[in-house]
């Protein structure tokens, strides 16, 4: 019988197409799936990992299929939730000049994501509840900005995605948020963050929706709601703050790379640092009730 879901949080892979840039970034998710491996051998729990973006490093496809290699290699990638970073998007990670964005890596990302997800779905049906029912659904949001100069702004056809991946026989449900820029006004906002009227209204929903009551609620994304950095800041993230604070007990994101972890109203905030410097992990461990224990630990 399965004990605990136990979710590790990592964030800023930063993997490029040159395989000798990749080394820190391999060896920690080396030591990460050994890590898992003896742990579910020893024991009934099972893991998930949550990765917070910046998957890659210069909005390239390739990077995401290195990224794909590295987790397929390791046995790992059907373990994998997770969203998309500045780097993920934007070449360079800013959003100055119209070439900086780049369509092609988008669409690449979110057919990466889908296809993990599924996967994931696959390993929760085989590994931890052969009777498992598992919706995950997209919402479309709004365009992206491809390109910045003064006050001429243009519109790609790509559109942000927000993921819901819901686990109703443990009532566990995620809510996967893009928090690259969408109707930003100033071009230099570099790595700034913006969540968007549409996925803050799906966050409030889910998380005043009777339908989730004594749910656990977890909502992941790349840019950091707290740190006000103005080159840096999440632009709606006293909005995103008010609508998870008293409802979502996992809050996961990355960006800065630096650790750091809070309390809110339901529950706890983590910020992962860079993983492929650091290797540290958070740990969020649910039992089958779904209360959470929280820690962290170095691979």
């Amino acid at each position: 019988m399965i004990g605990n879901i136990v979710l590790l949080h990592i964030s800023d892979l930063h993997i490029e197409i040159e395989d000798s840039k990749n080394r820190g970034a391999k060896t920690n998710i080396e030591k990460l799936a050994k890590f898992i491996d003896e742990k579910e051998k020893t024991t009934t729990d099972r893991f998930l990992i949550l990765i917070t973006g910046d998957i890659g490093d210069n909005a390239k496809a390739d990077e995401l299929n290195k990224f794909l290699q590295i987790l397929e290699a390791n046995h790992i990638d059907d373990r994998i939730i997770f969203v998309p970073g500045n780097h993920d998007a934007c070449h360079l990670g800013n959003e100055i000049g119209a070439t900086t964005f780049d369509e092609n890596a988008v669409k690449h990302y979110q057919l990466l994501q889908a296809c993990l997800l599924n996967r994931c779905r696959q390993f929760i049906t085989t590994a931890i509840d052969n009777q498992a029912q598992i919706d995950i659904r997209s919402i479309t949001c709004d365009p992206f900005i491809k390109g910045k100069f003064l006050f001429w702004n243009k519109t790609s056809k790509v559109k942000c995605t927000a993921r819901i991946f819901e686990y109703t026989n443990r009532k566990i449900i995620f809510v996967l948020v893009d928090s690259n820029p969408q109707n930003v006004m100033f071009s230099i906002n570099f790595a700034q963050g913006e969540i968007g009227k549409k996925q803050i209204k799906a966050i409030k929903d889910i998380g005043t929706n009777s339908k989730y009551n004594g749910w656990l609620k977890a909502v992941l994304l790349h840019h950091h709601p707290i740190y006000n950095n103005y080159f840096l800041k999440l632009k709606d993230s006293a909005e995103f703050l008010q609508a998870i604070w008293d409802t979502f007990s996992i809050v996961c994101f990355g960006h800065k790379h630096a650790a750091n972890c809070w309390s809110s109203h339901a529950g706890n905030m983590s910020a992962a640092p860079a993983f492929f410097e650091s290797g540290l992990v958070y740990r969020y461990t649910i039992s089958p009730n779904n209360t959470i224990g929280f820690d962290y630990f170095q691979v």
